[in-house]
């Protein structure tokens, strides 16, 4: 249940949500390593969805699914971090789910690019078992799958600023900066936030919980 939980509050773009659903539980533990490990990866912590993936391969549990999904989610954080003999090694693993049992969801988990990326690096390789994998047809991955880039500490600072002033002056004079400072870093925060009005702004800082 906290799996599926933690994967909602993630395709709605709320990691700090389901961080909170996953707190219980201690690393590797095969109910919630999946997400454990999709909410490293979303987050830019290709290194320790690894250590989630180490820890919980080798732990007692788990079924087919859980496995063919750790080793998928493991093959594109072995990508991240460059090492394409290990991503394949892994995606050899979820091929061998898949065709032993035809368990493919986890596929859905992906973010379309990691997914593009592994398709990829399938059909370089050859191993046509894999490329058949990913040849069939899915529905459009999560809308909201993939994390905007982590705002900085300052970043923070100002957007929460911006619910309390309409104007750069304002913000300026409530922080001792210049107005070109508040500038920069308000078209830093509309750019990771992927939005372009200060309005846009305030909603989606609410919709992912950065205003506490």
């Amino acid at each position: 249940m906290h799996n599926m939980l933690a994967i909602l509050w993630l395709s709605a773009g709320q990691p700090a949500r389901a961080a909170t659903a996953l707190s219980g539980y201690a690393p590797g533990h095969h109910q919630v390593a999946p997400a454990r490990m999709l909410l490293f990866l979303l987050t830019g912590k290709a290194t320790e969805a690894v250590s989630e993936y180490s820890a919980a391969v080798m732990g007692p549990g788990s079924n087919p699914r859980t496995r063919a999904a750790l080793h998928l989610l493991g093959a594109v954080a072995s990508l991240r971090l460059g090492s394409e003999a290990n991503a394949l090694k892994l995606l050899r693993k979820a091929t061998l789910i898949y065709q032993a049992t035809g368990i493919r969801i986890h596929i859905l988990l992906l973010p379309q690019e990691d997914r593009l990326a592994l398709q990829r690096l399938a059909e370089s390789s050859g191993d046509q078992d894999i490329v058949e994998m990913f040849a069939l047809e899915f529905p459009a991955p999560l809308r909201n799958l993939h994390l905007p880039a982590q705002l900085s500490p300052r970043e923070k600072v100002v957007l929460q600023q911006l619910v309390h002033h309409s104007s750069i002056d304002d913000i300026s004079s409530a922080l001792f900066v210049s107005s070109n400072t508040v500038k920069s870093q308000l078209r830093s925060i509309y750019r990771k936030l992927r939005v372009s009005s200060r309005d846009d702004a305030i909603a989606r800082a609410l919709e992912m919980d950065l205003l506490n």
